[in-house]
């Protein structure tokens, strides 16, 4: 008898546990590529800025925001810049070979992302957050500091 309860409680759990995650899955929206990004006129352009980046790497992302919805980055390191003429040198060449994703709901165009390529845009949907309704959430490309590959060589294959 208490074997079923306990089996009975742990189903009841899952079941919840379930549901709690169905519901929260239709807040993401689908990125999609586009081929580059239209040169309109945006209410804000965000700079993402990765200062611990190499040379060629410090520019995280750019987020084009239309101004038809709030869009906002989980980004620790951003910067409101007028235009893309705002980068500099390095960051503009580095530019030239991101993806471009559009931040896009029920047809709507609410903005673009553009990314170097590795890194990839989660975008929430937040009715109840009137100051950021969309949240581009910039997911960084796996280090090879992470993994214990300091200096780009794989260690097991060698024999000390």
């Amino acid at each position: 008898m208490n074997q079923t309860l306990t089996d009975i409680s742990r189903l009841v759990l899952i079941g919840i546990g379930i549901f709690w995650l169905a519901g929260c899955s239709h807040n993401m929206i689908q990125t999609q590529l586009v081929a580059d990004i239209p040169q309109d006129r945006y209410v804000r352009i965000i700079r993402l800025d990765n200062p611990e980046g190499m040379p060629d790497r410090t520019l995280a992302g750019i987020v084009h925001v239309t101004g038809r919805a709030t869009v906002c980055t989980d980004y620790p390191r951003e910067e409101v810049i007028r235009s893309l003429d705002d980068l500099p040198v390095m960051e503009k060449k580095a530019y030239a070979y991101f993806g471009h994703y559009a931040i896009r709901d029920g047809g709507e165009m609410l903005g673009y992302v553009s990314l170097p390529i590795g890194y990839q845009a989660i975008i929430w949907h937040n009715e109840k957050d009137p100051q950021c309704r969309y949240k581009v959430q910039i997911v960084l490309p796996e280090q090879s500091w992470r993994r214990g590959d300091y200096d780009g060589i794989d260690k097991s294959t060698f024999s000390w």
